[in-house]
């Protein structure tokens, strides 16, 4: 069983945006993107594994982070020079990508990014912080 994610643009604790589900590919997400020189972690979790000191979760809890409107303009930033095809391409040569065999995987990976993108994309643009919420 995966860690399930969902990122919510904020203005404090008021929803700014819609809520996007991410499913479980939270770690494919960020490992793709530390392919490509980003911080894929912070990107996509906000470290919220690493601030919560679990970092080797099973998904046996629930584990909240807030990203402030600066650290949204910056990650958001980062990934707008990175297009799916170049995220894929990296994702494919890390172990996680290598040892994948599952031939849906491009599919599900282009719908999460591309969640991922709109998320930062309308949280940039409304100036708003980003909630990240894992379970």
């Amino acid at each position: 069983m995966g860690v399930y994610t969902y990122l919510q643009p904020v203005h404090g604790a008021e929803p700014a945006g819609k809520e996007v589900d991410i499913d479980t590919s939270w770690f494919d997400l960020a490992e793709g993107l530390n392919a490509v020189g980003l911080d894929g972690e912070f990107i996509v979790t906000g470290n919220i594994f690493i601030a919560t000191g679990d970092e080797d979760s099973d998904g046996g809890g629930i584990y909240e982070r807030q990203l402030d409107p600066e650290e949204v303009q910056r990650n958001w930033q980062q990934l707008q020079i990175v297009t799916f095809e170049r995220y894929l391409a990296a994702y494919q040569e890390t172990p996680q990508g290598k040892g994948c065999n599952d031939p849906g995987i491009d599919n599900y990976l282009k719908a999460h990014f591309m969640a991922l993108m709109d998320v930062y994309r309308r949280a940039a643009d409304a100036a708003a912080g980003m909630k990240i919420t894992a379970w």
